[in-house]
């Protein structure tokens, strides 16, 4: 099994103990972080990074506002 190394920012661990936004907010960060990674293995490349073993591309992103959904 992979071993990730997960960093969260700070501002999220208050608002996780007092309710709100705060779980959400850690679930979204340790998801995109661990999808980065996969990305990363799936690629044999990490961003930007050209090697012989590299076996596709990925695509750009861009943060995006998160919509409330009634």
């Amino acid at each position: 099994m992979a071993q990730f190394e997960i960093t969260v920012d700070e501002g999220i661990l208050p608002a996780l103990f007092g309710g709100g936004e705060g779980l959400k907010s850690l679930v979204e960060q340790v998801l995109n972080q661990v999808l980065a990674l996969q990305v990363t293995q799936a690629l044999k490349a990490g961003h930007w990074e050209r090697t012989d073993e590299r076996i596709g591309y990925r695509n750009g992103y861009r943060d995006r506002e998160s919509k409330k959904i009634a």
